[in-house]
């Protein structure tokens, strides 16, 4: 075993023989990262240094995860473009079709030493259309299980509506 690493970072490494004392070609570029730790409060995300992604390429920031269930079209990716961004130069665009019954779900890392001062969640978020054929929600929740989207409770809603301006959101997360 190997001590001493980080969580939720990557490491590049060669592997080299060493065979009767004798120290043989190397062989690599190989790459794994550990596993994400938990976060302390107060955290933050801004998409800054997340890929940009696409339709067909849902690019979340590092420890997080990204669900879709349903019988429509839903993504969410981080976007460059300047149409969605707010501050900066990156944010997340998720989208479910409007009309049908989809999930889209972004799941954030676990984040601990959260006091009455820091359980909340701040962000801005804004319809991309005025058509009333989309909810336009946000449900705010947490999982028992990072990687059962199953494990969901939600907590509270979001009504973004039809305002196509960035609104700002601040929830308290007390536990029911």
């Amino acid at each position: 075993a190997i001590t001493g690493l980080l969580s939720s970072t990557c490491y590049d490494f060669y592997l080299t023989s060493y065979c009767g004392g004798t120290i043989g070609n190397s062989t690599g570029l190989f790459t794994f990262c550990t596993t994400c730790g938990p976060k302390p409060a107060p955290f933050f995300e801004g998409f800054e240094s997340t890929a940009v992604g696409s339709t067909t390429n849902m690019t979340v920031p590092s420890c997080w995860s990204i669900f879709e269930k349903g019988p429509g079209t839903a993504y969410g990716y981080t976007t460059s473009t300047a149409t969605y961004v707010r501050t900066g130069s990156r944010a997340f665009y998720a989208y479910c079709a409007g009309g049908v019954v989809d999930t889209l779900m972004m799941i954030s890392p676990e984040v601990v030493g959260m006091d009455s001062t820091y359980k909340q969640i701040e962000l801005w978020a804004k319809a991309i259309s005025t058509s009333t054929t989309y909810s336009n929600k946000l449900i705010i929740g947490t999982v028992s299980s990072p990687t059962n989207p199953g494990s969901f409770d939600p907590l509270y809603t979001l009504i973004i509506g039809t305002n196509t301006t960035y609104q700002y959101f601040k929830t308290f997360l007390f536990q029911r």
